[in-house]
């Protein structure tokens, strides 16, 4: 849907799973802890992950080919074997990993207005948090949303000066983010 929006308005475009041209590596977790109906259990055979790292040479250029680069999960995986395996990997981490790469802004969007104070009051954004205080509002995260703290933080970590979590759901998300809108980290 993206990339028939993006090539519509006159964008080259370059859209690819991770795994194609080792784009994004990570490797398998062999076993994979889950809750079951209030029962612990490990499952085996699973084909999920962790990022390790971004191939930002080819995605450099991809993006020197004046080419919008689209990339989703699954990544690349030779840690079980030696041939490669996709591996399924969150996208926010593996944008993280692209963000610190390029040495770029980092933008993720999703379905709130920024890190909320309480998670079902939309008035309740956190507009700023500095580094050495993202410890301290993870309490405000629930469920998937720590994943994208998980990504902040490594893109912080990583040199990379400003991460930014804002609404996906409005008129150029992008464009008002870079604005001020969403919360702002460095």
């Amino acid at each position: 849907m993206l990339e028939e929006l993006l090539r519509s308005r006159g964008f080259s475009v370059f859209s690819s799973r991770g795994s194609y041209g080792d784009l994004i590596q990570g490797k398998r977790h062999p076993s994979l802890k889950v809750v079951k109906n209030g029962r612990r259990m490990v499952l085996r055979g699973n084909y999920s992950g962790e990022v390790l790292s971004a191939n930002i040479e080819l995605i450099r250029a991809h993006l020197k080919q004046g080419e919008t680069v689209l990339l989703s999960p699954p990544a690349i995986s030779y840690s079980e074997n030696p041939e490669g395996e996709e591996i399924n990997v969150d996208g926010d981490i593996s944008a993280a990993h692209v963000a610190y790469g390029l040495s770029s802004t980092f933008v993720i969007l999703t379905d709130t207005a920024g890190l909320l104070k309480y998670p079902s009051d939309e008035s309740s954004l956190i507009p700023y948090v500095p580094r050495d205080r993202l410890p301290d509002v993870r309490n405000s995260a629930q469920g998937r949303f720590n994943q994208k703290l998980d990504a902040v933080e490594i893109a912080l970590e990583n040199c990379v000066g400003n991460v930014i979590i804002s609404d996906g759901r409005i008129v150029n998300p992008i464009t008002q983010a870079l604005s001020g809108r969403g919360t702002h980290f460095s």
